[in-house]
């Protein structure tokens, strides 16, 4: 039995339209064999949808919220902030 080891490094940032992008990449190549892009707004949006009912959310769920709201707020004072 043979031993192969791969060198695989992530990249998780945003692109230049502002989506989310995570990236993975083999061995030393250019090209990534995983390049996905996410918005952030849809994340939220399915957030809501699994999260929430007709009635709002579950309380089991605020502190989720709470949590969410307050690191998109902390979020967007830095960008101002370095703006």
């Amino acid at each position: 039995m043979k031993e192969m080891k791969l060198k695989v490094e992530n990249y998780i940032g945003f692109d230049d339209d502002g989506y989310l992008e995570a990236t993975m990449f083999v061995g030393n190549d250019d090209n990534p064999i995983l390049n996905e892009k996410f918005s952030v707004k849809d994340m939220v949006k399915e957030f809501i949808d699994v999260r929430s009912g007709t009635t709002g959310f579950d309380q089991l769920c605020i502190k989720q919220r709470d949590l969410l709201v307050k690191t998109l707020e902390q979020s967007i004072e830095m960008l101002k902030k370095a703006a």
